[in-house]
């Protein structure tokens, strides 16, 4: 039967019992309302659990889109602010990165001083002088050699300009441990002048690591983490 004919029965029975057709009317429109309540709660029910299913299926995919949202504004304003702005991973390799630079560095700094100090208490017994001298040489290669390591390694990673001025670094070393060479296993003596630029090319050793160290801590403090990977 259809709420038509439904409907058309009752209007037949309310005509029939006369003013009593009222409280027909009255109780059929509450049991009508108690139904389309029920049907509503029914409806409202699949329509909460279908909108739970869907936003659990795509909150993954949300909260990736936001991170990539949030990246991009970072760097925008990085444009404005100075500010540079890395993941947490990239800002762990680059500080592993840096703090291993800058302790090699100073370890060649001091061996690179050593082959020609300022001041110099050498044995006098000619055998202990030469032992002297081959050990400075030897510590100084592998302080070289330690250093261009971990350079060389950080080259994808690190700032050009802090690149750049360990390179002018490493090279003015190695120009002091040449002239050093050319005295060890030559047995050549330098001049008043060569000396004189051996001493004073210590000095610049000195001044272009503490240079290298400078442009780090700006760098560093320049550096923002962010959330997200990209």
């Amino acid at each position: 039967m259809t709420w038509e004919q439904i409907g058309v029965l009752i209007a037949g029975i309310i005509g029939a019992v006369g003013s009593s057709g009222a409280i027909i009317v009255a109780i059929t429109k509450w049991g009508g309302n108690i139904l389309a309540e029920k049907m509503l709660k029914k409806q409202q029910l699949k329509y909460d659990k279908q909108f739970e299913e869907v936003k659990t299926k795509y909150q993954k995919e949300i909260e990736k889109y936001k991170n990539e949202l949030d990246i991009d504004l970072e760097k925008n304003r990085s444009i404005n602010t100075g500010m540079i702005y890395v993941t947490e991973k990239q800002f762990d390799i680059e500080i592993m990165l840096l703090q291993e630079l800058t302790e090699k560095a100073f370890e060649l700094e001091m061996q690179a001083k050593m082959l020609f100090p300022m001041y110099d208490d050498v044995p006098k017994d000619l055998k202990l002088q030469g032992e002297l001298k081959n050990k400075r040489f030897t510590d100084y290669v592998n302080a070289c050699n330690n250093f261009i390591s971990i350079l060389g390694k950080s080259r994808a990673f690190i700032n050009n300009d802090i690149y750049n001025r360990y390179i002018e670094f490493y090279q003015i070393c190695n120009k002091q441990c040449f002239f050093y060479k050319y005295v060890l296993f030559n047995g050549a003596t330098l001049n008043h002048d060569e000396e004189n630029q051996c001493y004073k090319r210590s000095e610049e050793i000195v001044s272009i690591n503490l240079k290298a160290c400078d442009l780090v801590k700006k760098y560093l403090n320049k550096l923002k983490i962010i959330n997200g990977e990209k």
